[in-house]
């Protein structure tokens, strides 16, 4: 069997994919999306060093098995996301489709606005929740019928029950904080989902005035590589969260561009990079430091601590969400439950399935997140708070990424985690 063949196929097909989103043509690589192949990697006898490559091809192609088999559920998901409609009463009532009614939602100027849009984000739930199970089923069982019953052990190296044990853990540490930080002052109305918080409108103060990948790049004045690095469409800007989402872009792009041009493509980029990902949280964390928003955006440094704060404070909850869609991928889970542990009272009941729950990436995500905070802890230590101005620190990141298999989260990192948002936050 000719490895690099396959690989060769792999790529072609991971490519498209990208390309063209969830509606591939998935038949045009049937080759490398099937059972056949996957048989025939089962019977090659590699050498000892090829054993690695074989493995990593044989993840790809359950990938993209998947992908393939089950691209009709995907499609009838797309189109329910298109066609569904709910009312948005604000002046006038319109219906809008479940895209534009997030929109609105994230970039509604007040907390009556937000609360509109999220009443009709609400009314999708009986629309969304039926096809979104489907696929969901449809997946798991394509990935039975391969062998996969785990799939956070497969791909990414870490059982599902660890993860979800390491996010109860943070949730309960965390809890307390969190309370703390949505508990509105008296004079505040409160946003629908803490959206103000969430999205750090109030930490608004020097951000250039165009979001680009190539505007985004150059606040990190050590960064070697600018644009054009791999990345697609940057994220449209609605509060300073934004600026951070984009900063993580960049991190998981330097990641996927640091690894060696000579590598096969399924050595090179796991289907699931939980590296990449982590890469992503160490490049955004700079933006918790007060030296980042003197010496990148010119701040004072009382306006820096207080923006560096407010951050914190969307860091804070986008970890605990992260964790919650992990808790949400067990069965069972208690949605319920979940959402009132996340925002003080249970989220609407038609929103169960839909909004917040688990997806292919919830486990790979949490896992990098949880596991990010020590190395930051790393990073600042030797390099210093404005480590992202020195050539020699993104130096140093690239010389630690490597291809050793992914770990358990320790307590620790749970611990550092919680302790070092805390520290943050005081």
């Amino acid at each position: 069997m000719d490895l690099l063949a396959v690989d060769r196929a792999v790529a072609a097909a991971f490519a498209a994919h990208r390309r063209a989103g969830e509606d591939t043509g998935w038949e045009a690589h049937r080759s490398v999306s099937g059972q056949r192949t996957l048989r025939e990697l089962a019977a090659f006898a590699p050498s000892e060093i090829d054993k690695p490559f074989a493995a990593a091809l044989a993840r790809h192609v359950v990938r993209l098995t998947v992908l393939r088999v089950s691209q009709d559920a995907e499609r009838r998901v797309g189109a329910t996301l298109k066609d569904a409609r709910a009312v948005v009463r604000l002046e006038r009532a319109e219906s809008l489709p479940y895209a534009d009614v997030w929109k609105g939602l994230l970039a509604a100027r007040s907390p009556g606005e937000a609360r509109a849009y999220f009443a009709a984000l609400a009314d999708f739930g009986p629309a969304l929740a039926e096809p979104l199970r489907e696929l969901r089923q449809t997946r798991e069982e394509i990935q039975r019928r391969l062998g996969v019953e785990d799939a956070s052990s497969y791909f990414v190296g870490v059982p599902h029950a660890t993860l979800v044990d390491s996010a109860r853990a943070w949730l309960a540490a965390s809890r307390d904080l969190a309370r703390d930080v949505t508990r509105p002052r008296a004079d505040e109305e409160r946003w629908p989902l803490d959206l103000d918080l969430r999205l750090a409108r109030h930490a608004a103060l020097g951000w250039p005035a165009r979001l680009s990948w190539r505007s985004v790049s150059e606040l990190l004045a050590g960064l070697p590589s600018k644009p054009p690095l791999a990345l697609g469409k940057a994220p449209d800007p609605v509060g300073a969260a934004s600026f951070v989402r984009a900063l993580s872009h960049v991190g998981a792009a330097f990641r996927r561009a640091a690894a060696p041009g000579g590598l096969p493509f399924a050595l090179r980029e796991p289907p699931v990079f939980v590296d990449a990902t982590r890469t992503g949280a160490l490049f955004a964390a700079a933006t918790l430091e007060p030296a980042f928003h003197r010496r990148a955006l010119g701040l004072s440094p009382g306006q820096a601590s207080d923006q560096a704060r407010s951050l914190a404070r969307s860091a804070l909850l986008s970890a605990r969400l992260a964790a919650s869609r992990v808790v949400l991928g067990e069965p069972g889970a208690d949605h319920e439950e979940i959402s009132a542990e996340l925002f003080g009272a249970p989220l609407p009941a038609s929103l169960a399935g839909v909004w917040p729950r688990a997806t292919e990436r919830s486990d790979a995500d949490w896992l990098a997140l949880v596991t990010a905070a020590a190395r930051y802890g790393e990073l600042r230590e030797r390099e210093g708070d404005d480590w992202f101005r020195s050539p020699r620190a993104f130096q140093t990141l690239r010389e630690r990424f490597g291809a050793a298999d992914e770990k358990a989260p320790e307590p620790r990192e749970v611990t550092a985690l919680a302790r070092s948002l805390e520290e943050r936050l005081a």
